[in-house]
């Protein structure tokens, strides 16, 4: 509900204004909203519902004793097997695609030319990370409301193609250069390729728990 979250903004308002004691040359607040993609239709509509909630409610947030509404940032990636970095100032987004289906030197080189596109198109910036205001929010939401569940076709077989861990490198390297920034990561499956890779996408390999470690002898993936 709008109460339960304007209660929930106002601990963070709290939150942060003990922060910002300690340093008075922070005047903004950057949120980076990375989503993924590979969560099933009806979880992934409840949340884009959530996700409009909360970033209304930041617009609408009252002020701190240091920061007010309009001194806060905002920016969103999306992620399945790929990830999309959205310039908030126009209708560009920026697809950085993986090839990570095996282990070959191929994929490395590739990582490898990917990174440097990275770098390039984060150290820019521009558009990436915008303060939020109306208009900033329509495209938000419009953007939000349009993003489609990730589907590889063959989910019986295996799990989704999914490269969270990147995509939280990634948004790291976008708010790095923010003196106070949060990111809000809304996972919904197991990282199966790129960075922070935990299992394969076959579901031959199982994901180890700390119960089943204790138990039983699974072999790494």
């Amino acid at each position: 509900s709008k109460s339960k979250n304007r209660e929930k903004l106002l601990k963070i308002n709290a939150q942060t204004n003990n922060l910002l004691k300690n340093n008075p040359s922070i005047k903004t607040l950057s949120y980076c909203f990375v989503i993924d993609l590979t969560s099933e239709s009806e979880n992934l509509s409840e949340l884009k519902v959530k996700c409009i909630s909360a970033i209304s409610s930041l617009l609408q947030s009252p002020s701190t004793e240091h920061i007010n509404s309009d001194k806060i940032n905002i920016s969103l990636i999306t992620y399945s097997d790929s990830i999309d970095i959205y310039d908030l100032s126009s209708d560009t987004i920026h697809s950085l695609s993986f090839s990570y289906y095996n282990e070959s030197k191929g994929d490395i080189a590739s990582f490898i030319a990917l990174n440097k596109r990275t770098v390039s198109i984060l150290n820019n910036r521009k558009g990436l990370i915008m303060p939020l205001s109306s208009d900033v929010e329509t495209r938000l939401v419009n953007i939000i409301s349009s993003l489609q569940p990730y589907s590889s076709g063959n989910e019986v077989e295996d799990r989704p193609l999914n490269c969270g861990g990147s995509a939280l490198l990634y948004a790291t390297l976008l708010m790095r250069q923010t003196p106070l920034s949060r990111i809000l990561s809304f996972v919904s499956n197991p990282t199966t390729i790129g960075i922070g890779k935990i299992v394969s996408p076959s579901f031959t390999h199982p994901i180890r728990t700390f119960k089943r470690l204790s138990t039983e002898t699974i072999p790494s993936t």
